[in-house]
């Protein structure tokens, strides 16, 4: 939902391409340092995180699908 704020103005003639781009660039960031400050908070009160590596992210998702019930 980030991208919408920032591709409304660019539509909108309020800010070029590489204006809009570098801005949502920022703002993803900032919105990744919070998720990442949320985390840490919920583990200091004892919620236990999983975190996962990138390279791993494929091998985890494939192991959750493969343990769902199929679809009938």
């Amino acid at each position: 939902g980030l991208e919408y704020r920032e591709v409304v103005a660019f539509l909108e003639g309020e800010k070029d391409l590489e204006r809009m781009v570098s801005d949502l660039e920022s703002a993803i960031v900032h919105f990744a340092k919070r998720q990442q400050t949320w985390f840490r908070g919920m583990e200091r009160r004892g919620v236990p995180i999983r975190w996962i590596a990138a390279g791993d992210v494929d091998a985890v998702v494939a192991s959750a699908l493969s343990s769902l019930p199929e679809a009938h």
